[in-house]
Formats: C-alpha cells, sequence, structure tokens
C-alpha cells in the first residue's frame, strides 16, 4: 500500500452519480449459407415477425464499401432507430471456434446495433434477441459483441422464443476476472479485480472489485452476481448508501478515484494497473465505473475503502442469504421447471437403484428451491432451499435446509411438500463438479460417469 500524504485523503461526495449516455448495443446472427439474404428477405422476416402490416424499416444507400445491404428499422416498443447490415464473417482463432460451434463456419453474419433507452434497456435488449432469432429463424446463433456471450441455437429456441420466456436480465451482462499485474512474469497474481462488462449499454456505470485477494474470487463474483440484479430494479443508490445484498451483508457503491487511491500499483484494480491492462488492449477497464466496497472505510492509522470482506466471507462460510431480484426470480423459476423433468430423472435414476452408493447420491445432493411464504422489509418473496427426499410429478417433498428469515417459526429439518409449480430453482452438487439448470444437459453426463466410479454395494458389504 502506498503511503498517504498530508490532506490527501478526502470523503465520498453525497451527491448523486452524474448521468452516462448510453454505449451502443451490438449483436451478431451467424448465416450459415453460402450466399448471403437479401435486404428484401430480411425486412419481410423481421415485418412478419413483428406481425406489422407495413414494412418496419427501409434499406440504407451505402454507396460503395464491403457491406452486402443495410436496414434502418423502427421497432415498436425499442425507442431509437435500429441499425442492420449484413457482411462477411471474419475469421477467428481455436478458442472463439470452441465457443461459437457450428456458427464459427458460417460464412455471413447479420449485424444489429442500437443505442438503448437506459430505464427500459434489459426490456429493450432481450425483445430486440427474440427479433433476431426469431425472424432470422436459420441464425445458428447470437453473440453479443461487447460482453462476447454467445447463445446458440438451441438455448434460443428454449430461452428466448418460447411462449413462456421472459426477460433474462443474465444475458445483458456478464462478469470478468482480470489478474494483478507483475514484472515477474512466473509469479503468479495474487489478487485479482471483478468486474462486470455491458452495463454501459443502458447508461449504468460498470461495478469492479478492487484488489481481491485470488482464493477470495469466486465469493466475490457472487457478491456481483446478487447485485447487479438488486441494482438493476431501482436507481443507483448514492455514493456510501449501505446496499443490502443478503440478510446482514451490506456494500456500498464508492466513486473509483475514492476507492482505488492507496492500492499498490501491482494489483489489481491501481491505476497503474488500468493503465497498463488497458494498453494490452483489454479497453472496458477505462469505461465509466463504480467501486463495490465494504459498508464503510476500515483502518485505524488511515481511512480507506476495501472490497467487501465480510459479505465474501459469509458466502464461503455457506451461511448467506442473498436476495434476488423479482426478475430474476421469475427468470430462474421459469428455466428450472422447464429443466424440472431433467432433474427428475437424474433423481430417479440414483434414488431408485440397487447400489446403496447411488442412493446415498440422491439423498445428500439433490436440492429444490422454492418461495418459503414471507416477504421481507422490502416485499422481497424470501425463497428457500430444501433437500430433495421423495419426488414425484407433482411435486417435492423436501427437507428444510435453513431457518427462513422471514418464517423463523420453521425448523431446519422439517418436511415439506413443495409443489411443481412452486419450484424457483434446483441444484446438484455431485463429488464431479455442480449443476443447475442452465448445465442440465451435462447432468445425465455426469450421473453416468460417477455410477461408473462408484461401488453398487456399500463399504460395510466388502467394497
Amino acid at each position: 500500500m502506498d503511503h498517504e500524504q498530508p490532506g490527501d485523503h478526502a470523503p465520498v461526495p453525497s451527491g448523486s452519480w452524474p448521468e452516462l449516455e448510453p454505449t451502443p448495443l451490438q449483436l451478431v446472427a451467424f448465416w450459415p449459407h453460402a450466399d448471403p439474404p437479401t435486404a428484401a428477405e430480411i425486412l419481410a422476416a423481421l415485418t412478419a415477425w413483428m406481425d406489422a402490416s407495413e414494412p418496419v424499416g427501409s434499406e440504407m444507400d451505402l454507396g460503395e464499401g464491403e457491406l452486402t445491404w443495410a436496414l434502418e428499422c423502427a421497432i415498436d416498443g425499442v425507442q431509437n432507430p435500429v441499425a442492420l447490415w449484413c457482411e462477411k464473417a471474419l475469421e477467428v482463432d481455436d478458442s472463439w471456434r470452441a465457443m461459437l460451434g457450428e456458427a464459427a463456419s458460417c460464412p455471413w453474419v447479420i449485424r444489429l446495433q442500437v443505442q438503448l433507452d437506459g430505464d427500459e434497456g434489459p426490456n429493450e435488449y432481450f425483445q430486440l434477441l427474440n427479433l433476431l432469432a426469431g425472424s432470422i429463424s436459420d441464425a445458428a446463433g447470437v453473440l453479443d459483441v461487447t460482453t462476447g456471450q454467445f447463445v446458440p441455437r438451441t438455448e434460443l429456441d428454449q430461452e428466448v422464443l418460447a411462449a413462456d420466456a421472459v426477460p433474462i436480465d443474465r444475458l445483458m451482462w456478464r462478469i470478468v476476472r482480470l489478474p494483478g499485474v507483475s514484472d515477474q512474469a512466473d509469479v503468479p497474481s495474487s489478487h485479482v479485480a471483478i468486474c462486470t462488462v455491458g452495463l454501459g449499454r443502458i447508461g449504468r456505470p460498470e461495478l469492479e472489485l478492487l484488489e481481491v485477494p485470488v482464493e477470495h474470487a469466486l465469493a466475490a463474483e457472487m457478491v456481483l452476481d446478487t447485485l447487479v440484479p438488486l441494482l438493476l430494479e431501482d436507481d443507483l443508490p448514492l455514493p456510501g448508501q449501505p446496499i443490502e445484498i443478503g440478510d446482514g451483508m451490506v456494500v456500498a457503491l464508492v466513486p473509483l478515484a475514492e476507492a482505488d487511491r492507496f492500492i499498490e500499483a501491482s494489483h489489481a484494480g491501481s491505476r497503474a494497473w488500468r493503465d497498463r491492462i488497458a494498453a494490452i488492449g483489454i479497453d472496458h477497464v477505462k469505461s465509466p465505473r463504480v467501486a463495490v466496497c465494504a459498508a464503510s472505510e476500515r483502518g485505524a492509522f488511515r481511512k480507506a475503502w476495501t472490497w467487501p470482506q465480510d459479505a465474501v466471507q459469509r458466502i464461503e462460510e455457506g451461511n448467506a442469504v442473498l436476495y434476488l431480484a423479482q426478475r430474476e426470480v421469475d427468470a430462474n423459476a421459469r428455466q428450472a421447471q422447464r429443466t424440472f423433468p431433467l432433474f427428475a430423472t437424474a433423481f430417479a435414476s440414483l434414488a431408485r437403484a440397487d447400489a446403496p452408493a447411488w442412493r446415498a447420491l440422491a439423498q445428500e445432493h439433490f436440492m429444490v428451491q422454492a418461495p418459503v411464504g414471507g416477504t421481507d422489509h422490502d416485499d422481497r418473496i424470501e425463497q428457500t432451499w430444501y433437500r430433495v427426499d421423495h419426488l414425484d410429478g407433482d411435486g417435492v417433498d423436501g427437507l428444510l435446509v435453513d431457518r427462513p428469515r422471514t418464517r423463523p417459526e420453521l425448523e431446519p429439518g422439517s418436511h415439506h411438500r413443495i409443489d411443481r409449480k412452486a419450484v424457483s430453482g434446483w441444484s446438484v452438487d455431485l463429488p464431479g463438479g455442480s449443476f443447475r439448470p442452465s448445465d442440465c444437459q451435462t447432468l445425465l453426463e455426469a450421473i453416468d460417469h460417477l455410477r461408473d466410479e462408484l461401488p453398487k454395494t456399500a463399504p460395510e458389504q466388502g467394497t
């Protein structure tokens, strides 16, 4: 840590955050055919998907250039004009090819660009993703250029285009982990920065946890993962104002200039680090951003804002009760219920087995989440976890894992019946990895692998 200079410390300002102009949203749909689509074909497809009585846009005059065509469209429900154009796909390296799958071989792409409305940005994002995927039914997938997140066709069909689909805000942003810098190439960084990417498209500053010890990085990511959806529900709190992200778990947003003033130059989050990492092409660390810190400054001799160690520790200890934004609850619940048959199949494959070791996996490692029936002071419906005891087509018999904050009369370990339609999440934590609804396709494969490895009889029976 650098030494404080006289008069160097200044309090966090009490005013509001500066208004930010949203940066453009750029989506890319991958066209798998040898010949590109025509502007007329795409315009007709957009118009038909929106069920509009007349064309929703017109072709733009390009003059000379590499673009095949370009359209400017007025999309109902999207405030600003939407531009679409077609161009040849770029060559990608092996890492991109692994992520894009079959889309990496597509010879053409159709790009969409628009400036989202700040207040309605999350809704507009999901609507445009739905429009692009639905109207261009041959598209192999859609890439978000800013976040680098790719949504393959199967996921578009299941999560975006389904009749009961709800907005998934997590598609709009992601979390990245950036290491510190060291003059010794063979010495791994001891600290990382945990950052969001994508919030600038709705006029929000990106969030960043500074100087996080690498051994606490995973739990620190969970802090951001919880905080962002809560902040999207409302305006940003004032600088330094406490934000409750869970029961007894408080963080604060602090201007970056206040949070990074004493960080060692080689540590992730310092001003020198920001310059060096931007120089190697990671430009988003220079975008408008704020620091996520502990609820108050720390230190006796010198007060300083630090990473939210108390909240991270609660998560690592396994006794954190984290809050969920309602839109996130809705999206998670839909995904959990859609994938519930796979979860049930996985449970049954172990619970009904003759092998005691297999049955033990079912009894110990399968959990479901559901509303417990109480609300907190912000009218959030508390969700709690149950360990699965029995499962059938109508629902789950489960054992309550922890005492709910809003229903203290409910005892941990008590039996409850959870209707299938009330399930808002599920989790399977096996020796080989953890699985959630987004991992449902690999869950059965993991169980088959475990069944091959585990003994079919209990150890006391001589195996």
